[in-house]
């Protein structure tokens, strides 16, 4: 028993060393940045026809191996086959841009070598993924290929111009996902198994390449943009690849729902062939027919990786199970619209009306669709948890990325985001370098006033800003703010008071940033909602009409007296509320636990669940 009284320690410390290590291993992890990624050839009874093989997570596994051997053994028969491999174990930390620069590169030498007249890529799983970036990378298509990873190195005679088909077995195209959005099939234990291991992976940084494959992640979110651009950009010169997607019917991980961005962005070019009876990992467990033999599951599968090999692409369309969805063809412009916390977007439809009339007074041809994307409630203690925060980031970028798909003859997109949408989107212009944004309208905004918009314009992500300061926001004042103070500061959150102090890009017109600040409108946290008319002339003018700036304070001796206390309290006493909250919890905690006697533990226990439910729901 005395053992036991112990356990709870021992767990505790033990979290506490995988947490230290967690936040200071990625300093040490040198191999992650240069993965050990080889090629192993195999030359085919045809040489003209080079096929590329990357796998998914554990191939290294016997039983992986004896299925990508019966996968080999069936292309030999059509050309040579490149079998590469990669750190994919369960831990591995390895960066997926430098796997998907590396394959690259091993197959851009092969591919020279023998000048091959055509190349057919298989990926499976995660590896559809990386074959696809590797693909980016062979044709110069990826953000930031040059700065970010020094090693790539370009060609004038890229392989990726010869890849003739595409074969997907079970390609995670939108990542994998654990936040509501699970694929139907996924069993609870499964679940469990991958929402326990991503919190482990995170708390001792373990697994950062899974980790990275998540829906919505940088590598992700920026490879679905990427391809969407190079494909119409093919679409118009010599044509995109053909794609061919085999997809279990029970598949645990990756759901129909995965092939949306494929099949907008590939139209005639990609079939979608469903797999009956399989799941994830059943998917390459496959075997050729044997004479006078009952086929059996394996032989079935079999039989579909032989025809998205063998057949005619107008063979393959056939069986097809899902046309492409409905595309709007007409819409040229887009604006998003994105609520904060405490709010469930309620006043987007006040926009909807004014920036339909604007287009409609503007040139004729033009269409314009709104993309109010909503999240849901979200409350003050989820605003105040970095982790929840990201968390719709990520979704963000979902929404953004499907957004584009349905509309992709858009050429301007604009955004108007309000409090904890300013977080969302200037959070997802630094994480992901492939996002776009034309005109951006901010109102009591949670972004640092340091935010680095020299960087954003650097990339050429955003075109102009407007960022409406009120002189009553309390709520930036106060909450946000106290992140921007010393010793808080030190932490390095991502949230500030852009809303109530306005950019210092703005403000210093350091490099001729188109960054406005609008200062200082009357009126407190939601007070740019009175300025509909020149937000719309702003982000839409009108044929020879200029963008029209609301009347604002500028000068010092003008703001209001109000402005003025709350701007002091911000800057030199927004701790004192903070420490006083946070000690008021903590009394009435002890208080409740010391009223009730011998069930004190449990008045703690139900104490912090009240807590926390008024966090969330505050």
């Amino acid at each position: 028993m005395k053992l036991l009284a112990y356990l709870p320690l021992t767990l505790l410390m033990l979290l506490l060393a995988g947490a230290i290590w967690g936040k200071f291993a990625p300093r040490y992890d040198t191999d992650s940045k240069n993965p050990t990624v080889e090629i192993c050839v195999a030359t085919g009874s045809k040489e003209a026809i080079l096929y590329v093989l990357v796998h998914g997570l554990d191939a290294q596994k016997e039983e992986q191996q004896a299925y990508w051997q019966t996968i080999r053994t069936l292309l030999l028969r059509y050309g040579d086959v490149a079998t590469l491999s990669y750190p994919a174990h369960t831990m591995s930390n390895a960066d997926p841009d430098a796997i998907a620069i590396a394959i690259s590169s091993r197959v851009q030498a092969q591919w020279e070598q023998k000048q091959y007249t055509g190349v057919v890529v298989v990926g499976n799983s995660m590896g559809a993924l990386l074959a696809r970036k590797a693909m980016l990378y062979s044709a110069g298509k990826t953000t930031g290929q040059t700065t970010q990873h020094p090693a790539w190195q370009g060609t004038a005679s890229p392989w990726s111009t010869s890849v003739k088909r595409l074969i997907l077995l079970a390609g995670m195209n939108r990542g994998w996902d654990l936040s509501g959005q699970k694929p139907g099939d996924m069993r609870w234990y499964a679940y469990g198994f991958y929402a326990l291991a991503t919190w482990y992976g995170n708390l001792t940084h373990h697994g950062q390449l899974l980790i990275g494959m998540q829906t919505g992640s940088p590598f992700v979110a920026d490879l679905r943009l990427e391809w969407m651009r190079w494909t119409r950009e093919l679409k118009s010169t010599r044509g995109e690849p053909e794609v061919v997607q085999l997809l279990g019917d029970i598949d645990d991980l990756v759901g129909p729902a995965d092939n949306e961005d494929l099949r907008v962005t590939g139209g005639d070019n990609f079939v979608w062939l469903k797999v009956r009876g399989t799941g994830h990992a059943d998917i390459l467990d496959m075997a050729p027919p044997v004479k006078d033999e009952t086929p059996t599951i394996q032989n079935y599968r079999y039989g579909k990786f032989l025809a998205a090999v063998d057949q005619p692409f107008a063979m393959l369309k056939q069986q097809s199970e899902e046309l492409p969805p409905p595309r709007d063809t007409d819409v040229t412009q887009i604006v998003f619209i994105m609520h904060g916390i405490r709010d469930l977007g309620e006043w987007s439809s006040q926009f909807e009306t004014s920036l339909q009339q604007q287009v409609r007074n503007g040139p004729p041809g033009e269409k314009l669709a709104i993309a109010s994307v909503r999240y849901g409630y979200f409350g003050m203690g989820q605003f105040l948890l970095r982790r929840d925060r990201e968390k719709y980031v990520r979704w963000f970028m979902d929404q953004y990325t499907e957004t584009l798909a349905r509309y992709p003859k858009a050429t301007k997109i604009h955004f108007i985001g309000h409090s904890n949408g300013t977080y969302l989107l200037t959070s997802a212009l630094h994480e992901y370098k492939s996002m776009q944004i034309d005109h951006l309208v901010l109102g009591g905004s949670v972004a640092r006033k340091e935010y680095d918009w020299k960087e954003i314009f650097s990339r050429g992500q955003v075109k102009q800003v407007r960022n409406y300061v009120a002189q009553d926001d309390w709520v930036v004042a106060l909450l946000p703010r106290f992140f921007e103070t010393w010793p808080v500061a030190w932490l390095k959150n991502d949230v500030g008071s852009a809303g109530f102090n306005g950019f210092d890009a703005g403000d210093s017109g350091t490099g001729n940033l188109a960054v406005e600040n609008v200062k200082y409108i009357s009126g407190g946290h939601a007070a740019f909602l009175d300025q509909i008319t020149p937000i719309v002339q702003f982000l839409i003018p009108a044929i020879g009409q200029s963008p029209t700036t609301p009347h604002a304070i500028d000068s010092v001796k003008d703001r209001a007296w109000n402005w003025q206390i709350l701007e002091y309290y911000s800057r030199y006493l927004t701790w004192t509320l903070w420490a006083f909250l946070i000690f008021m919890v903590i009394w009435l905690g002890a208080r409740m636990s010391w009223a009730a006697g011998h069930f004190s533990a449990t008045a703690l226990l139900f104490y912090v669940v009240i807590v926390l439910e008024v966090l969330r729901w505050s």
